[in-house]
């Protein structure tokens, strides 16, 4: 499912978040704090099929998370999340946990810095993949926060997608067009699959995060130009005089 994304639309969704605290924007993913954007899903009963949707250049491919809380055992770790490969079957790798294994409540924390103009980053795109052989570990459930640069978190979306039976497979959500900007810092805490296993937990292949430096605003660029010229105004006045 997909919302349409038409002015009224987001105006909509804007004001329901202002009024309720929360804005839903799909079966899956619930939007707060003023935050919108679009949201589409897909799930498969083929556990990689989606082994050609990773990306390798988006903000967080290979960076190393603050973590908490994970399984890291069979060679499972939070790591695989952000390596830009989707990773195999048990059985393929050895009888190794080729991606990040959840227990609830479990975090990552990736933090992006200022970015190129010190003002953070804007995010536009987020993927996460899950996928396993059995069990329901295909299925995931997130709760993502962000962290403006010299703020502090907020939660901007849930996602809580469980199409997927006690079998195998594989599940990849994607919210795009978001309006997050100055960001430093992103936070994903896996929460409860109840088809899962092991107290509900999943099996995260890949985490993308796609975004850009934050760009001054063309009045605040202005206004710093403005105060250039008027400081070397000045210094060439004292100078002069």
């Amino acid at each position: 499912m997909k919302p349409s994304n038409t002015p009224t639309n987001r105006a909509l969704i804007a004001l329901s978040s202002l009024l309720l605290g929360a804005a839903p924007a799909s079966a899956a993913v619930t939007f707060f704090n003023g935050y919108s954007g679009s949201v589409s899903e897909i799930n498969s009963t083929t556990e990689l099929a989606y082994t050609g949707n990773v990306s390798s250049t988006d903000l967080i491919n290979g960076m190393t998370p603050a973590i908490s809380g994970w399984n890291t055992t069979n060679g499972a770790h939070p790591n695989e999340l952000t390596d830009g490969i989707h990773g195999q079957t048990f059985a393929a790798v050895g009888n190794t946990v080729d991606g990040g294994w959840t227990t609830v409540g479990a975090t990552a924390t990736y933090t992006l810095g200022s970015g190129a103009n010190g003002l953070g980053y804007d995010i536009s795109s987020i993927q996460t993949i899950a996928a396993w052989i059995n069990v329901g570990f295909g299925n995931q459930a997130w709760t993502i926060a962000v962290r403006t640069l010299g703020g502090s978190f907020t939660d901007l979306a849930t996602i809580d997608y469980q199409p997927l039976g006690s079998g195998g497979g594989a599940t990849q959500v994607n919210l795009s067009s978001l309006n997050v900007t100055g960001i430093d810092a992103i936070r994903f805490t896996a929460n409860s699959v109840n088809g899962g296993d092991n107290v509900g937990a999943f099996v995260g292949r890949e985490i993308d995060v796609t975004g850009t430096s934050t760009v001054p605003e063309p009045a605040a660029t202005l206004l710093g130009a403005l105060g250039a010229v008027m400081l070397l105004r000045r210094r060439r006045a004292a100078i002069a005089g």
